[in-house]
């Protein structure tokens, strides 16, 4: 997108009596910048921030980047249309009066205007509409002039007043030609207002008129020539008491004239004129600040009237007289800006009054002409425009909107000025001196000029080198001027003489000027002349001897750093005086040198690596920290008491790193001039801020170190002229520029791009279908001081994790978005780095493909389901056949097997009261394996004799009796299988009742002693029985003193008989796999009986394969078992944990590790 470039137009102002001198900066927008036409019409700058241009030949919108001309459609036609006036409403709706065409709206959702409907009868073709105002109802008033507006009162009227609802589009017309309700004794209507109880009024060429709604209809408050009531032309309400106006009367002899006070509920009247103490009887405007004054804009100045008392206080300018015609204190406009000044507009140009000072100042052409800015044909009809950041607008005839430029403003740019007979000719200035009072010399290219500043005049001193540049002046103690020619050599000039003095070198005179290229000066503080030169280092110049001291130098050749007490270079281009009274000598292949007059010997601050050489700048802050820049490398930090240097470039925010010079003000800010401008440095925050040409310097490449008066003012050296400025009034903008979302634009069906919608902040959430994926979003920050330097940030909440940093860039793209509702937001900074955080947001949503959509969705759950409860409904039916096949056998086989199954529940039941009573490890070692192979035997030949008998069935029916024999065979064999199993069975069940003991399930008093030696040793012989060669050492540790405790004898007795097998078995265990290791193995069990406090315990401890640590939580569950299949039931420990803690509330411990021992301890309560 084009950007809109400004013509800059400078006004230099001269100065009137009683005020102050200030140059501002003017330029304007033209038909060369997009405008139809350079006559402004009308100026609005509305909510949202925009600026509103009415011209001869259509409407514009402004925003500090483009300039867009507005069509107008009616009918009939497109075209461009005379604006007379441009009205924003309540509701933010902008309306345009044309000339003789009608009313226009502006149509926010499709940025166009379109024509106003008025109802039925109404037809504005033959009407100029002059104003636009709404009262609190949100009607739409209308003053409008007849086409045949040079006809006289009487003949036909002027003026009519329409009331326009735009909801109802209905309009009532008021005038002197309409009767009744409708009829105003009026030919013409200057100004309509409401005040702040609701009450319209209405200033004409016939006095004052008031709005009755109820009666709807206008009543005449007060007749023309009524205290001197004349045409009024303003209508303002007391800032101080509501209900009091005060008009505008702009009279002329024999006219009335001057300002009226009325209270509307008393009616009283109370008129001001000239002999009343006000400046003029002719008044155009009233003006109320936001300070609830009151101002009159006069025929000859400002009138300041306090609404309380009716005092007045006037002020006009001192060159308001002949010399401007009788004009120059005109005022038809005023403007208030933010420090409390008035802009003032008349026909002789635009002046400032500065309300604390009381103090004028005119603003005119370069030339000087005191007419000034009457040459500008400002169209003062309009009043000025204070936009929202206190930028002034003013309207003109020809040549376009007038704008100032703050920023601009704040500088002074001194450059060669050939057309003002006293107008500064020096050429180039590389250096400045302050003199007394307001005098300050220039070295320039064309010598040493003395300024004036305050009277703005120039004089070259004379001599005969004053056509040579001169490239160094200073001022010393004494008032005299120093200054160096490029030429060569050093000159001294006392103002109050007029003498020259000349000093150049003499070869053969040691105590001589050392070389005629006198590079640099420096006065210090003792009103000594320090000399830098090229190629000779540095001298010093002795008064009272007329000699030069010199000091010695390394004469450096190539990049060799040289550790020396002299000076590190013999070409010095900086000397600089610190706070304590030290010299600081920069050079050009060396670095930064401090001087010590003592002993004249220097140290050195001069490390290549990081860059220090070419020193070319040297300033000491408050904090005793040493600043210095270097022509090639950046700014460097130097900490003078730790020595530690810090370096910072162009990547760390430095503007450029060719350091011309550096100097600080009143804040602490550090100000380092370049060849690219400035840039203002804070130490304290490390933040850099650039200052060029877009920031409003008049010039920004800057050659020699800058200047700083005691005034604070700096003095920057350019090649073009001398820029000057105080640092206080470069203040950053605090207002944050009104963040708006211009437009939205995607990709049509096709891919091509679709014509750009605008959507502004409040409109409804877009919604696009799939293939409008591809979204481009502009966006605009509203801010008219350098908007080229506004800055933008962005996010696509839904795409977007973080803010995207857009620079100046004023739109994003994203592609190929997916389905789905997505907010774009975007903030704004003005030049000066101010966000504005709330920024401005859309919502948009991009619609999924009809096949996405939870309709479709829907269709789909709806069609599974049909063929879901299809093949349910086929699969149930299926299922059915089968299932009743299914229960048929199973019947069949329930009924055969019900025997058989109670059978074993029988024997299961047996099978656990026989481990309970069982009285030999051997036996119940081997339950569960003796009984549950019969057991599998009996139901897998059962399962195949009851198939085998199905099939026996299906060859009788097929009559194949031989197969059916041959199958008879078959079931009788498993017959007799499962015969000999169930024989089986039933005599291991015989065993087992046999070997078992009845328990009466009595406690007695029980000598544990001796019942765990008595089962110890059955349990031994028992394993011995059946393995002969298994010996162990049984080993007994019984606590004589034990008490008897109360048990059930049987059943501790089988515990105890279960963990002594158990412990047997595992020594047997290890004892095999010890025939295989070298290392000797002797099995022992040992049983430990001892009383703790209120109980007894019971240590069977073995050092036999142990239990690993993966099953000690699974040893005492039913059926769990480590012995191999056959030889052990998972029983044992079971019931053996169930006896010791259900039957006799106690407790079984388990300590083990694997392959060394276990140990189980059984505690009773006695």
């Amino acid at each position: 997108m084009k950007h809109l470039y400004y013509l800059i137009f400078a006004l230099v102002f001269t100065i009137a009596a009683h005020s102050q001198a200030k140059k501002a900066a003017f330029e304007y927008i033209t038909m060369e910048d997009g405008l139809p036409e350079n006559r402004i019409t009308a100026l609005l700058q509305d909510k949202k921030g925009y600026i509103w241009m009415g011209t001869q030949n259509g409407l514009v919108r402004h925003d500090g980047y483009t300039t867009k001309v507005y069509e107008f459609r009616t009918s009939s036609k497109i075209d461009f249309y005379y604006i007379n006036c441009v009205f924003e409403d309540s509701k933010g709706i902008i309306w345009v009066g044309t000339e003789y065409v009608g009313l226009f709206r502006y149509d926010v959702a499709h940025d166009k205007f379109v024509l106003a409907d008025m109802g039925k009868g109404v037809d504005l073709k033959k009407k100029s509409i002059k104003s636009i105002t709404e009262d609190s109802q949100g009607t739409i008033w209308l003053i409008t002039k007849n086409e045949n507006n040079e006809s006289s009162p009487g003949s036909e009227h002027n003026n009519d007043l329409y009331k326009y609802d735009p909801a109802a589009k209905n309009t009532i017309p008021f005038g002197a030609v309409y009767k009744g309700k409708n009829n105003i004794d009026a030919q013409t209507f200057n100004v309509m207002t409401e005040d702040s109880r609701g009450k319209l009024w209405l200033g004409t060429d016939n006095g004052l008129y008031s709005y009755d709604k109820k009666q709807q209809k206008f009543v005449r408050e007060i007749k023309k020539g009524t205290s001197n009531v004349g045409d009024v032309w303003h209508i303002v309400e007391s800032p101080t008491k509501k209900g009091e106006l005060w008009l505008a009367n702009q009279g002329f002899v024999n006219s009335g004239g001057g300002v009226t006070r009325l209270n509307t509920s008393t009616k009283a009247l109370k008129n001001y004129l000239r002999s009343d103490g006000l400046g003029s009887d002719t008044i155009f405007t009233i003006y109320k600040d936001r300070h609830k004054r009151l101002w009159a804009g006069t025929m000859n100045g400002i009138s300041l009237i306090d609404t309380k008392t009716g005092a007045i206080k006037n002020y006009f300018p001192a060159d308001s007289g002949p010399a401007n015609r009788g004009y120059g204190g005109v005022v038809v406009g005023m403007a208030e800006t933010p420090d409390d000044k008035m802009w003032i507009v008349g026909p002789v140009g635009i002046m400032q009054f500065d309300i604390k000072t009381k103090t004028f100042t005119r603003y005119t052409t370069k030339s000087g002409n005191a007419r000034g800015l009457e040459h500008f044909s400002l169209n003062y009809t309009l009043p000025p425009l204070m936009d929202r950041s206190g930028t002034l607008y003013v309207a003109t005839l020809d040549l376009g909107l007038l704008r100032l430029n703050n920023q601009k403003s704040n500088y002074t740019f001194l450059k060669d000025d050939y057309e003002a007979e006293k107008g500064y000719k020096g050429g180039t200035v590389y250096k400045v001196a302050q003199g007394k009072d307001s005098i300050y010399w220039l070295a320039t290219k064309n010598g040493i000029i003395k300024w004036d500043r305050k009277a703005n005049t120039f004089e070259t001193v004379p001599d005969k080198d004053s056509k040579n540049a001169a490239w160094n002046v200073v001022v010393d103690k004494n008032g005299k001027i120093w200054y160096t020619l490029i030429t060569g050599g050093l000159y001294s000039y006392d103002p109050a003489t007029g003498a020259v003095e000349t000093f150049r070198n003499d070869p053969n005179d040691p105590k001589s000027l050392p070389a005629n290229n006198a590079y640099t000066l420096l006065c210090d503080s003792k009103g000594r002349i320090w000399i830098g030169t090229y190629g000779a280092g540095l001298c010093r110049f002795d008064a009272a001897s007329r000699c030069f001291v010199r000091y010695p130098f390394e004469k450096r050749e190539g990049n060799a750093m040289i550790k020396t007490d002299k000076l590190d270079d013999s070409n010095v281009v900086s000397i600089n005086e610190d706070s304590k009274g030290n010299i600081w000598v920069g050079t050009n292949y060396g670095g930064l040198n401090k001087l010590d007059e003592k002993t004249g010997k220097f140290s050195h601050y001069n490390d290549r690596s990081i860059g220090m050489m070419c020193i070319t700048a040297f300033l000491e802050d408050t904090n005793g920290i040493v600043w210095t820049g270097s022509y090639l490398h950046g700014l460097f930090r130097i900490d003078t008491k730790t020595g530690k240097i810090k370096v910072y470039r162009q990547e760390d925010g430095l503007l450029a790193n060719n350091v011309q010079g550096i100097t600080k003000d009143s804040e602490g800010n550090l100000w380092i001039a370049s060849e690219r401008g400035l840039t203002r440095f804070n130490p304290k925050t490390g933040k850099f801020f650039p200052l060029t040409k877009a920031n409003g310097l008049p010039e920004s490449q800057f050659i020699r170190p800058p200047f700083k008066d005691v005034n604070g003012d700096f003095f920057m050296v350019s090649k073009r002229g001398l820029v000057m400025f105080n640092p206080k009034n470069i203040k950053p903008s605090p207002i944050a520029p009104a963040t708006h979302i211009q437009s939205i634009s995607y990709p049509g069906k096709d891919g091509g791009r679709q014509e750009t919608t605008l959507y502004l902040d409040g409109r409804e959430a877009p919604e696009l279908s799939y293939y409008e994926n591809r979204l481009t979003f502009t966006y605009i920050g509203l801010h008219y001081d350098n908007p080229a330097l506004n800055s933008y940030r962005y996010k696509l909440e839904g795409y977007d994790d973080a803010w995207i940093e857009a620079g100046t860039q004023r739109s994003a793209t994203y592609t190929n978005l997916s389905p789905g509702t997505y907010t774009f937001r975007v903030k704004s900074a003005n030049a000066d780095g101010v966000w504005d955080e709330k920024g401005s947001s859309i919502t948009v949503t991009i619609l999924p493909p009809w096949w996405r959509t939870w309709w479709a969705y829907a269709l789909y759950i709806v069609i599974f389901g049909v063929l879901l409860r299809g093949y349910i409904v086929y699969r149930s039916r299926k299922l059915k056949a089968k299932n009743h096949e299914l229960e048929e056998k199973v019947a069949l086989r329930t009924r055969e097997l019900n025997a058989s199954l109670e059978s074993l529940k029988t024997t299961q039941s047996q099978l656990i009261q026989s481990e309970k009573m069982a009285s030999l490890g051997e036996l119940t070692a081997g339950i569960a394996h003796e009984i549950q192979n019969p057991l599998n035997f009996v139901n897998n030949f059962s399962d195949v004799s009851i198939e085998l008998l199905d099939e026996m069935g299906e060859e009788l029916d097929k009559g194949d009796v031989e197969e059916a024999k041959a199958i008879a065979a078959d079931v009788k064999q498993n017959l007799e299988k499962i015969n000999h199993h169930g024989r089986r069975a039933d005599s291991i069940v015989k065993g087992m009742l046999q070997h078992s003991r009845a328990s009466s399930g009595q406690k007695e008093a029980t000598d544990i002693n001796a019942l765990a030696d008595e089962y110890l040793r059955l349990a031994y012989h028992g394993l011995r029985a059946k393995d002969k060669s298994f010996n162990a050492e049984l080993i007994t540790r019984f606590d004589e003193n034990l008490p008897k405790v109360n048990i059930i004898p049987q059943d501790v007795g089988r515990v105890l008989l279960n963990l002594f097998t158990n412990a047997f078995y595992a020594t047997q265990e290890k004892s095999k796999q010890s025939q295989f290791s070298d290392a000797p193995y002797k099995p022992a069990v040992t049983v430990t009986t001892q009383q703790k406090g209120n109980s007894i315990e019971i240590i069977v401890k073995d050092n036999g394969t142990g239990i690993p640590d993966a099953i000690k939580d699974k040893i005492l569950q039913p059926f769990f078992t480590t012995k191999p299949t056959g030889e052990g039931t998972g029983l044992g420990l079971s019931l053996s944990y169930d006896i010791v803690v259900k039957g006799h509330n106690g407790n079984i411990a388990i300590e083990s590790e694997e392959g060394v021992f276990t140990t189980f301890t059984i505690t009773l309560p006695i």
